[in-house]
């Protein structure tokens, strides 16, 4: 009989958004294979969008992508962090008794983010005697430590759980700076290797380099960066170049102006937003992927771009540190055109060349979709058999 496995994520793909938590909810397809794997999402939607219409609370259960998942949702004060806590903890008791009562007593929770998932986890587990994995992908981890409150319920998450998951070395540093942890493995970010596949078709290059990124058009993105390095370019003479950015966010309206001041908007191809299977074709089509983030604990769009055997560009923000290697691409100093610029020519020019076969094993071997169910599997195996077998 297949061990059950809870997932119990802080955020998951709704009708209101289909990104959030998309990585939670690739991950719990994949451990599906192996084991009886079903969703408790407990959720207080955005009080922002449901003045718009465009989210409301829902109780259901049923099956997402082949997978039962049980929704607990509630409206909840909007500006009181304490009182959102509570009132989470209370969806989420509830959701418990429903999952218990429906689909049976799981073997493990693996739950996603310090809180309000990993604490209500944690809490809840406890007086079952069940044990918790938990995975933690926030950067920079110090946006879960301003108040008071906030720290006490992180210690307490991070004392209580069997294992922490991290999304890079360098956040299991920076969490365990605050906190020591037991048990900590940095297996980074699962990579869907059977989804994001190097192109079918392989035409000779265009006489343009084209560099893409995709990411929330924020300030944190640095894509800033990357249209004045384009400028850079341009002033060196290096025209034959063009940069597409896919996304949205609040910082699209000032790319967008920068781009026009610099002189580069015809060479800057703005997509939108895109979904899944749009953002594997314009990797496929690209020659290079750039990720100028100042802050990042993975980069898990780096890792697609390198299953379709694509060289990257990325900042040293932590986590591409963890990916980037000589056979796959190139790291560049963190807020720095310049240096991004200069990596930019590097690859125009054949200062550097990569092979793409190699680019796709560099990742596919360390964290494809198989390499990481064999990784959870493992820490899965030894906390239920540190708990007697659970």
């Amino acid at each position: 009989m297949k061990r059950k496995i809870l997932v119990w994520p802080s955020t998951y793909p709704t009708e209101a958004s289909f990104v959030s938590g998309i990585f939670t909810k690739e991950q719990a397809e994949v451990l599906s294979r192996r084991y009886d794997v079903a969703v408790a999402l407990a959720r207080v939607p955005s009080w922002r969008k449901m003045l718009k219409g465009q989210d409301r609370p829902r109780t259901m259960e049923g099956t997402h992508n082949g997978l039962p998942m049980f929704r607990q949702e509630a409206i909840a004060p909007p500006r009181s962090f304490l009182l959102r806590v509570m009132f989470y903890r209370m969806l989420a008791e509830k959701l418990f008794v429903r999952v218990m009562d429906r689909w049976g007593r799981p073997d493990l929770i693996h739950a996603y983010m310090v809180y309000p998932a990993g604490w209500t986890a944690v809490r809840i587990a406890g007086r079952h005697g069940i044990p918790v994995i938990l995975t933690e992908y926030t950067g920079p981890f110090s946006v879960h430590l301003e108040t008071r409150l906030q720290r006490r319920l992180v210690r307490e998450t991070l004392d209580s759980c069997h294992h922490l998951v991290t999304a890079s070395p360098g956040l299991a540093r920076e969490i365990e700076s605050f906190r020591p942890v037991r048990n900590v493995s940095p297996l980074g970010i699962m990579v869907k290797s059977a989804f994001f596949v190097p192109p079918a078709d392989t035409r000779s290059p265009g006489p343009r380099t084209r560099f893409l990124t995709v990411a929330l058009l924020d300030p944190a993105k640095g894509i800033h960066n990357l249209v004045e390095a384009l400028h850079l370019l341009e002033q060196r003479g290096l025209k034959d170049c063009e940069l597409w950015i896919g996304g949205n966010g609040p910082a699209r309206s000032s790319l967008e102006a920068q781009a026009r001041r610099l002189g580069v908007e015809s060479r800057c191809r703005f997509l939108g937003m895109l979904k899944p299977d749009e953002v594997r074709s314009w990797m496929q089509q690209c020659d290079v992927f750039v990720l100028p983030s100042l802050v990042e604990t993975f980069g898990v769009v780096i890792g697609e771009a390198m299953a379709c055997g694509k060289p990257v560009i990325a900042t040293r923000c932590t986590g591409p540190e963890f990916i980037i290697t000589e056979e796959n691409g190139l790291l560049v100093e963190i807020n720095d055109s310049g240096d991004l610029a200069a990596a930019m020519e590097k690859v125009m020019t054949g200062g550097v060349r990569f092979d793409a076969a190699a680019i796709r094993r560099s990742v596919t071997d360390r964290f494809g979709e198989e390499v990481y169910l064999e990784n959870l599997s493992r820490i899965y195996e030894s906390v239920l058999a540190e708990k007697g077998g659970c």
